[in-house]
């Protein structure tokens, strides 16, 4: 089996995501996340209780789930959203640029592979080279 998991609520989203549900349009809805972008946002703690919601929802009451690969981008969100959700596997991050590319935000800037944190002991980042 395969799990594709989106990163919990970040730091740059709720102002969007509130006027998203005010009815803004679509087109508001993206210029207001492009205001607030930030690189490398850090969960909120509803992105944190929706990463261990995710935990519950895939696990079903299971203790394991025999992850054997667990792949995250290198960034805050994206690493603590994978240990949450997934608990018994480490993360390991691929190559890639932190920053994928996206409508967003475009083709990824070179270089912007994050450097490992303290803060994610469990995380393997044996696959990040130096410049992305």
């Amino acid at each position: 089996r395969m799990f594709l998991l989106r990163h919990g609520q970040a730091l740059h989203n709720p102002r969007a995501e509130k006027a998203l549900a005010a009815g803004c349009s679509h087109a508001t809805f993206m210029e207001i996340m492009k205001e607030d972008d930030s690189l490398d946002a850090d969960l909120t703690p509803l992105g944190r209780r929706q990463a261990e919601a995710a935990c519950e929802a895939i696990a079903g009451g299971s203790p394991s789930l025999g992850i054997e690969l667990l792949v995250a981008s290198s960034l805050s969100r994206a690493v603590e959203t994978a240990m949450l959700a997934f608990p018994e596997a480490s993360a390991i991050t691929d190559r890639a640029p932190a920053r994928d590319h996206t409508l967003l935000h475009g083709p990824p800037c070179p270089s912007t592979a994050l450097a490992p944190r303290p803060m994610y002991p469990r995380a393997l980042f044996t696959l990040v080279s130096a410049g992305g």
